[in-house]
């Protein structure tokens, strides 16, 4: 089951300027002295590259982002239950990370 089955869409998330529900924008506007607003990201701006590398949970190693969803997706296409990529959650997360961006 995945994860965001389990999970209510309209949890309460903690943040330092008071409470929020999941899916407000995730940057907030901050007023330094005698300046106008500036608006602050809260989530990383740099878009994600193939090249770029990440610790794999699965296989205990570094990965680049193209080995990673070539991996996991051929797994997962293909129904090899072997490998370490068949139904992993963080190739899933990065997979529809990826899609989200648009790249």
């Amino acid at each position: 089951m995945p994860a965001s089955a389990t999970m209510p869409t309209n949890r309460v998330v903690t943040h330092p300027s008071g409470p929020r529900t999941a899916g407000e924008p995730t940057s907030e506007t901050v007023t330094p002295k005698h300046e106008s607003p500036v608006e602050v990201p809260l989530a990383r701006q740099r878009k994600m590259m193939l090249d770029d590398e990440f610790y794999c949970r699965p296989r205990r190693r570094r990965l680049s982002l193209e080995k990673c969803l070539e991996d996991y997706m051929n797994a997962n296409a293909f129904a090899t239950k072997r490998a370490a990529c068949w139904r992993c959650p963080q190739g899933c997360n990065i997979r529809h990370q990826f899609a989200d961006e648009g790249v």
